[in-house]
């Protein structure tokens, strides 16, 4: 006699098909099928991205033949285009960027620097102390800490803060993407969206 077929349920027990009702069955097999297609679309995308990445690196190395020339690692972006200007690959570069615990250090100081400003710096501090707010989870806005470093402000505190922010970046990682895109009829640059949630 065949054995019942069971599946685990969300306490991880183990369950016969012939006690689970038809919605439920219906829906565990809908999820498993597409689930399954997703991760097969995944390896798609994994396997692309390194054809890409090897495909482009062989280019830039027939590059550094042809100049005679030896680049430093080809580090940041790259743009290459088709020979009729219609179609472009844009390869990006971005460091995954933290701080250490030095720029609570920097927030101090620019604290200081916001009791002794006159209210003449309303605009920049406002900026300032947005820049510092954190999220749910205690982190701060990368992208706003970085941009205090673009204020140029003549204030001693001020500039010491800055070279402990400095000081504090830490590059966890560095992430590659590819941008595909075309023309379009109205000759404007139209992306290849491979990012499902954008299809």
């Amino acid at each position: 006699m065949e054995k019942e077929k069971i599946l685990k349920n969300d306490k991880g027990q183990d369950v016969a098909i012939s006690n689970i009702d038809d919605i439920s069955l219906r829906r565990h097999y809908l999820v498993e099928k597409l689930i399954g297609k997703a991760n097969k679309i995944k390896k798609i995308l994994n396997d692309y991205k390194e054809e890409c990445d090897k495909e482009v690196t062989k280019y830039l190395k027939f590059l550094e033949r042809k100049k005679k020339t030896k680049f430093d690692g080809w580090k940041g972006n790259l743009l290459l285009n088709s020979f009729d200007s219609k179609m472009r690959i844009v390869k990006n570069i971005n460091d995954i960027i933290s701080f250490d615990e030095t720029l609570k250090l920097a927030k101090m100081k620019i604290d200081e620097c916001l009791k002794n400003w006159s209210n003449d710096n309303d605009n920049i501090k406002a900026i300032v102390t947005n820049a510092f707010n954190v999220d749910k989870k205690g982190r701060v806005n990368v992208g706003m800490i970085l941009r205090l470093k673009k204020i140029k402000i003549e204030d001693k505190e001020w500039n010491e803060a800055i070279k402990i922010i400095d000081d504090s970046i830490k590059i966890n990682s560095t992430r590659e993407y590819y941008k595909f895109q075309v023309k379009d009829d109205k000759d404007q640059w139209e992306s290849i969206d491979l990012n499902f949630s954008k299809l």
